[in-house]
């Protein structure tokens, strides 16, 4: 006989019809991960995309490339969001810590020592434990409940774990009360994917019937 679906899962299938198929990490390299968060602060996902595809295109994404582009350059792509000027700084820090620090070549720092993994990539600027964990999970390197501030509010709203006014006590609560629940992994993307308004009123009625 087959098992009852769980309350996670029952919640997993209402976003699912709500929202469709969820759409695979459109970049899933580290150090690209990296650069991803980085190059547009603030940016919607349309304005980020866009400033990707052009960075990718103009500049490259290997350390050499972005320490070698015109800042001018940077500056025009980092202008798809705030503090434009902030972000090309942090584009060419990063650039910095991965030549010099990983020789250029992060994946396999990565993979020459996995248990240092997280703490090498909390090195890059605006990286903690989520960030690090996410580039973790989406890289295919550890399986984590990978959570932004948006998948964690998800979660928490329905029970799993304990709102703590310490960010990384509840972060951790939260992946305490979903381990093992491999339903968890497929929240925390969607609920980080959804857009904001319709992501609380999901939330919010759907969680009325479970």
């Amino acid at each position: 006989m087959s098992r009852a679906p769980s309350r996670l899962q029952t919640f997993i299938g209402s976003l699912e019809a709500f929202y469709g198929p969820l759409a695979k990490p459109a970049v899933t390299d580290p150090l690209e991960m990296i650069l991803w968060e980085n190059i547009a602060y603030l940016a919607d996902d349309a304005r980020r995309a866009q400033a990707w595809k052009t960075f990718r295109k103009r500049i490259g994404t290997t350390p050499e490339e972005i320490l070698a582009a015109p800042r001018a350059e940077l500056m025009t792509i980092a202008r798809a969001g705030i503090l434009a000027a902030d972000r090309l700084e942090k584009i060419r820090e990063i650039a910095e810590i991965a030549l010099h620090e990983f020789g250029g070549d992060l994946n396999k720092a990565l993979d020459d020592a996995p248990k240092g993994a997280k703490k090498a990539l909390k090195k890059f600027p605006s990286i903690g434990d989520p960030g690090a964990e996410k580039i973790l999970l989406f890289s295919r390197r550890e399986p984590l409940l990978a959570l932004d501030s948006n998948g964690l509010r998800v979660l928490l709203r329905l029970g799993y774990g304990k709102e703590d006014k310490n960010y990384s006590t509840s972060y951790r609560s939260a992946q305490e009360a979903t381990r093992g629940v491999e339903e968890g992994f497929r929240l925390a993307h969607r609920g980080a994917s959804a857009p904001a308004a319709a992501r609380a009123g999901a939330v919010q009625a759907h969680s009325a019937t479970l």
